[in-house]
């Protein structure tokens, strides 16, 4: 990532919500925003962008405080949070997918890195909390009985080396991650990236229908599997084994991979793999490949705790949806920013070891400390014309969350349990 591209998504954001076609595609009815109040269209759009789930009457009060220029204390427009609420009800929430989907075609146009030629791509599923309200319980549904809080199911496709979300879906809770995933693997097919894609999955995900999905898309996957998904794995002689399965009438083949565990009682045990890259690559690249999976978990937590993506600013399923996708774009901005900080500690680091000073750890850009420093200069970014305003911008949130660093520590490496088992179960509930 590089300024000038960051420069091209900030612009096209700014392009997208002054646009009167836009406006036009993303309204509720066609009496909304025809016109001029003291939330207009753009207006409502940044907001829902730029508070982070965290509406309230201060966030207002500072919202146009910053677009009118005014110092603390300066008579501000009385809109309350009653009024926002009205007019964000105005808006669809596919105004931010679409939003969300123009940047991340920009953010595609930089040099990707690549794993043998392939873009890496992990597919999880998280649960998201809502609040109990009758709309977001009728739509989303709760974990099992009434008395659990109301739950969403959230899916994401996640460029593991260039810190991309490619694709994200939200559905009612009884929605499988299969059915999220095929959804997914449909939109992915359809993302022109010049790279052939290799998909990562946890073991809640193998099943010869997906499996003979992303074939069909010519795509790649790397999958662990449950002990239970193929017979007689105990029995397996070899580390490596050529398999086939056969789904409408058409035989695929795949090649099962054993990996050894180190745990901590001594005991030996195995994990599995199942692929369909025709590469040959030794047991320890596979290890290392699909280790690579878990930078998805690492995005969620981001999403929860950092973003707090569950802290929606609304109560209705308009709202959820437009606070989703919105995050999800901001997510992507936010990496915008933070590759080009850790490229300058990256190569501050290594100047300062050339020069001979003793740095124990390699360091990167604090995420946290860089959404709030971010946040601050959002409404400028997306609401002012001027170019060079938004560059010097730009240039000072770089210049500043290059400072907020910390250590790089090493990958936890987890004991395991021989005793450790995940139900696999097939959940045949679909939304439509």
């Amino acid at each position: 990532m590089d300024q000038k591209l960051l420069e091209e998504v900030t612009n096209k954001v700014y392009h997208m919500i002054h646009s009167y076609s836009f406006l036009l595609d993303n309204r509720t009815s066609p009496q909304w925003f025809s016109r001029r109040r003291k939330l207009p269209f753009p207006y409502v759009v940044v907001l829902i962008l730029n508070l982070l789930n965290r509406t309230n009457q201060m966030e207002l009060t500072d919202f146009f405080r910053i677009i009118l220029g005014l110092p603390k204390g300066g008579k501000i427009p009385q809109i309350t949070v009653k009024a926002f609420t009205m007019a964000r009800d105005k808006i669809k929430p596919w105004a931010f997918l679409q939003i969300f989907h123009a940047t991340r075609d920009i953010i595609l146009r930089q040099d990707l890195k690549l794993f043998h030629g392939y873009q890496l791509i992990a597919i999880d599923a998280t649960k998201l909390r809502m609040e109990k309200q009758k709309e977001l319980w009728e739509y989303f549904g709760t974990g099992s009985g009434t008395e659990d809080p109301v739950m969403g199911r959230a899916s994401t496709a996640f460029d593991v080396l260039n810190r991309i979300v490619l694709d994200a879906v939200l559905s009612p809770f009884f929605t499988g991650e299969r059915r999220q995933a095929e959804l997914i693997i449909r939109h992915l097919s359809e993302l022109k990236t010049g790279s052939r894609k290799l998909l990562l999955f946890d073991r809640g995900y193998p099943s010869y229908r997906l499996m003979a999905q992303m074939e069909k898309a010519g795509m790649s996957y790397l999958m662990r599997i449950p002990r239970s998904f193929i017979h007689g794995l105990k029995s397996m002689k070899y580390d490596t084994k050529m398999m086939h399965f056969k789904y409408e009438k058409t035989s695929y083949k795949f090649l099962l991979i054993r990996i050894h565990l180190m745990l901590s009682n001594q005991k030996p045990e195995y994990e599995y793999l199942i692929t369909n890259v025709k590469e040959s690559l030794s047991l320890e690249e596979w290890k290392k490949l699909y280790a690579l999976r878990w930078g998805t978990e690492t995005n969620y937590h981001i999403f929860k705790n950092e973003i707090k993506i569950e802290n929606y600013s609304g109560k209705t399923v308009r709202s959820v949806y437009q606070d989703f996708f919105a995050n999800i774009f901001i997510l992507n901005y936010l990496f915008c920013f933070t590759d080009i900080s850790d490229e300058i500690i990256r190569k501050d680091i290594e100047e300062q070891r050339k020069k001979g000073k003793p740095i124990k750890h390699d360091y990167k850009t604090n995420l946290n400390k860089s959404i709030g420093t971010l946040k601050d200069e959002m409404v400028t970014l997306f609401l002012s014309k001027s170019l060079s305003v938004k560059e010097k911008i730009i240039k000072y949130v770089i210049g500043t969350i290059q400072k907020f660093r910390i250590p790089i520590l090493s990958n936890r490496k987890a004991d395991r349990s021989a005793s450790h088992t995940v139900p696999y179960t097939m959940n045949m509930r679909y939304s439509t």
